[in-house]
């Protein structure tokens, strides 16, 4: 089935829904998958894309086309709309690192974490697209388009584990609302997002550890606590033993004697 939708992209075209039902008779058969639920997506200023022959997208993939899309959005919006975007994506992340841990062999959590996450999304970008300058809005009218016709169509497939999205779809609409943009959206990194940090209200980064800092094998502590002088009263007097501190992180054995430590600085 095609359907085309033109809000200010002429030729835009979305391709989603080409299922084949076939009732299983043999053994031999009733391997093969009873259906097949496909969505791409097609722009014409891109390459002619290979369709939903590909692989499938992956949850990493997933993540970064969502955090590329919350982070474009998040640069033309404000106030509570930016406020709310960022309580979406926290829920979002929250969602995908919970599926991830109980991810079992050969599932797809890609097409239920587009629903869910389009869920959130959807009604946060149709308030704010209105306001939008026209050029602008007309991508995200775009975008809001594809993802509502993906989303209705996709849901029964979701659920049956019959719906499949593709790389290429991910690239696809993300070029939707920023059709000039470098390098891939659905590239995955563990870099330091400054941009994510600042929509979410983190601030600078934190500094990295002083060389020679002591990593901790204790489980759940894999970093250095970084702790800051604050208003302590005595906080310059102790400046060796705030360092000190800054570059232990305690082997369960030690924390007794880190505790004891931390007290003595904060008394």
């Amino acid at each position: 089935m095609l359907q085309r939708f033109l809000p200010g992209a002429p030729s835009l075209a979305i391709a989603i829904l080409f299922v084949t039902v076939v009732p299983p008779i043999d053994a031999k058969e009733r391997a093969q998958p009873e259906a097949q639920l496909a969505a791409a997506f097609q722009l014409p200023q891109l390459p002619q894309l290979p369709g939903l022959g590909g692989p499938s997208a992956d949850w990493r993939q997933w993540d970064s086309f969502f955090t590329f899309i919350v982070k474009r959005f998040g640069q033309d919006v404000s106030g509570e709309l930016r406020d709310t975007l960022g309580e979406a994506f926290l829920d979002s992340r929250y969602e995908l690192t919970a599926t991830v841990a109980r991810l079992g062999p050969g599932q797809n959590p890609v097409p239920q974490l587009f629903l869910n996450g389009w869920r959130r999304l959807s009604p946060i970008m149709n308030k704010a697209a209105s306001a939008l300058p026209k050029e602008t809005a007309s991508r995200y009218a775009n975008f809001i388009s594809a993802a509502d016709k993906l989303a209705l169509a996709g849901q029964p497939g979701a659920q049956l584990g019959l719906l499949r999205i593709s790389p290429d779809a991910l690239r696809s609409m993300a070029r939707m609302l920023q059709p000039s943009g470098a390098g891939d959206p659905i590239a995955y990194n563990l870099n330091v997002d400054n941009a994510l940090r600042n929509l979410l209200g983190l601030g600078a980064p934190i500094a990295v550890p002083a060389s020679g800092t002591r990593q901790s094998r204790l489980r759940g502590w894999p970093f250095s606590l970084n702790l800051q002088p604050a208003s302590f009263g005595v906080a310059l007097a102790a400046e060796l033993d705030l360092k000190k501190l800054n570059q232990w992180v305690p082997e369960e054995n030690e924390l007794q004697s880190y505790l004891l430590e931390v007290r003595t600085l904060l008394a």
